[in-house]
């Protein structure tokens, strides 16, 4: 009973880890987009609205690569917890 019930609860957690782990990087995203819009309506010059767009960009482009590699690193446990 209690091995079932450790069991229950541990893959409650690891799901748990797993949903914010991939929540974050979808907060990240919606971050950026935000961060785009405001640049775009903000009235300042092409230079400095360059270089905050390439900052932007680059910021975006870490977290999905980020994103991406924390998924094939936890895919080996998503699977174990699935089975």
């Amino acid at each position: 009973m209690v091995c079932v019930l450790l069991v229950v609860v541990t893959k409650g957690v690891l799901w748990g880890a797993g949903l914010l782990f991939l929540g974050l990087p979808l907060i990240q995203l919606l971050a950026s987009v935000v961060a785009l819009v405001v640049i775009l309506t903000r009235d300042m010059g092409p230079i400095n609205r360059e270089a905050a767009m390439a900052a932007i960009g680059r910021i975006t482009l870490r977290t999905i690569v980020g994103t991406l590699i924390g998924l094939v690193a936890m895919s080996p446990v998503l699977l174990l917890i699935s089975w």
